[in-house]
């Protein structure tokens, strides 16, 4: 399963500058949570912008660059190569661990990332901040995912959010 994650406002923006519009504590637990035991995948500027592998998770980065290399962590060039290189459960290597009906890879970002990868994902979990804040990195329209589940609401430093899973 393929699943696309990411902390939104009712604009869809995502960034400014190459950093998170909103660090909301719950959103970071529920991100943190959820990815947890996982494979992740993500651009190379997503990865910079974190600075470091996320722990307890296989890391897989897209980058075009042919140079670029990051400890502890698997670089592709392309979205597919990314797709492919989470080895099967069970066998050593990047996703490894997971039985079938555990195993859930997770695009987490950025905007090209998202806009290439939503047609292949099977779920989607939103943070949606009720904001409108300058950006320059959107989330790809999601009007395909009909089935939406409230997962949990709440407010921080005046910010109402709702956490969101839904399916198509």
């Amino acid at each position: 399963m393929i699943s696309l994650i990411a902390c939104i406002n009712k604009n869809r923006g995502l960034g400014f500058k190459n950093q998170l519009l909103y660090k909301i504590p719950e959103d970071q637990k529920f991100f943190r949570d959820r990815t947890s035991g996982h494979t992740i995948i993500m651009g190379k500027k997503t990865f910079q912008s974190i600075g470091r592998p996320l722990s307890n998770r296989a890391n897989i980065i897209i980058t075009r660059d042919d140079n670029f290399k990051a400890q502890r962590c698997v670089v592709c060039h392309s979205i597919d190569e990314a797709l492919s290189s989470s080895s099967p459960p069970g066998e050593e290597g990047v996703g490894g661990g997971r039985n079938d009906a555990d195993r859930e890879l997770f695009i987490i970002g950025g905007a090209q990332i998202y806009a290439q990868t939503i047609d292949k994902a099977d779920r989607l979990y939103l943070t949606i901040v009720d904001d409108v804040k300058e950006a320059d990195a959107f989330f790809p329209p999601f009007d395909e995912f009909k089935k939406t589940t409230l997962l949990s609401e709440g407010e921080y430093q005046g910010l109402k959010y709702q956490i969101l899973q839904l399916s198509k």
